[in-house]
């Protein structure tokens, strides 16, 4: 906890991925849109559209 008395500003992280890293995330991003995909592909249209709102719904309330 930074102290009144602290001339000082407080210390700050700068984190970044590796181009490893990058490259992860970007496989890790195309699993999800896959399995997301798979998941609502039984799904009419109109109902993969509001199952997709309904979690985002649920996701965005917190």
């Amino acid at each position: 906890m930074p102290s009144a008395l602290c001339s000082t500003p407080p210390r700050k992280n700068i984190v970044a991925p590796t181009p490893k890293g990058r490259d992860r995330l970007r496989q890790a991003e195309k699993a999800r849109r896959e399995a997301e995909r798979r998941f609502i592909a039984p799904l009419d249209e109109e109902t993969a559209a509001s199952l997709v709102r309904a979690l985002q719904a649920l996701v965005l309330t917190e």
